[in-house]
């Protein structure tokens, strides 16, 4: 009888074998200099420490911190040790990133847990652009936002809705803008810079009252009260960033041909008597009840003048 051949091992995987290398094996997956490392020991099917030794000769490591010295050292002579505090660092990873709107799943705070630790005199400003630079997506739904992320959208919702800019018909640019500003490469200052500076190129007959600190609604809300009164419409009903009547008594011209700036008639935004008359002449005002009313007047007058009603 034959005895049968004993059944080969097979070869462990590619994820078994970076598996066995821990937590320095995900370090070496997250930095670039060290990935060819982990990739030809992968390859080679290289035991952890011989793994750990090519780590500890590479450039990158000699050229890195004490702390990743330390971490790598702790790792191989108390793996238990390492891995507690590993798991320590990416939960408060996680809730830092959490509290400033950046969502990470397990394997980002993991990542994002050693590169606090490799960076130990770094500030929450410099941790939080690391976090927003290498994970967050301003292009999200900004209604499930948290945070800080949150509260610059509102800012650049508010800001730019007061200035006659709408975040999501400036779908791009607006998220754009969120973007920097969660990476630090922008304030909220800049961004309201930008906004006054297009409102002037807009609207150069309002240049006066826009640096004196006043925002486009502001500027518009008189033109928004006589068109709620004479239109028969509730002010929130009006949106006046686009209402072609709005915008012609926002960018005013005056007869004698002036651009705005001081010294030209209501600077350069429209007389309100004027937009009172702009409004009357709209289609829309004929089917008010103040138009009927004063149809009204006018009949009743004229029957008085010609005796066919009593005074």
């Amino acid at each position: 009888m034959t005895t049968p051949l004993p059944t080969p091992t097979p070869d462990p995987s590619p994820e078994a074998i970076k598996a066995a290398f821990g937590f320095v094996g995900l370090l070496a997956e997250a930095i670039p200099d060290l990935k060819a490392i982990l990739d030809q020991a992968v390859r080679e099917q290289w035991t952890n420490d011989r793994f750990i030794m090519a780590m500890s000769a590479s450039p990158w490591y000699r050229q890195n911190s004490d702390k990743m010295r330390e971490w790598i050292t702790l790792q191989t002579v108390d793996p238990a040790t390492a891995q507690a505090n590993h798991i320590r660092a990416a939960g408060e990873a996680w809730t830092f990133a959490w509290q400033n709107g950046i969502r990470l799943d397990d394997g980002q705070a993991a990542e994002a847990a050693l590169w606090k630790m490799f960076n130990p005199n770094t500030s929450e400003d410099m941790f939080r652009n690391h976090l927003a630079r290498t994970y967050f997506n301003p292009y999200q739904d900004w209604n499930q936002l948290s945070g800080n992320a949150a509260g610059f959208a509102r800012q650049i919702q508010e800001v730019g809705r007061n200035m006659g800019w709408d975040d999501f018909q400036n779908y791009d640019d607006s998220r754009q803008w969120l973007g920097k500003l969660m990476r630090g490469e922008d304030t909220i200052e800049g961004f309201q810079r930008a906004m006054l500076d297009q409102a002037k190129v807009k609207y150069p007959g309002l240049h006066d009252q826009l640096l004196s600190g006043m925002t486009l609604k502001e500027i518009a809300q008189p033109y928004l009260s006589q068109y709620s009164t004479i239109l028969e419409m509730p002010e929130t009903a009006i949106n006046w960033y686009e209402d072609n009547l709005v915008q012609k008594a926002l960018q005013y011209r005056p007869a004698n041909g002036g651009s705005g700036g001081t010294g030209v008639e209501s600077n350069g935004a429209m007389p309100i008597y004027e937009f009172q008359k702009v409004l009357r002449q709209d289609p829309r005002w004929r089917r008010t009840n103040n138009a009927m009313d004063a149809a009204a007047g006018v009949i009743d007058k004229i029957g008085k003048d010609w005796g066919f009603v009593g005074e």
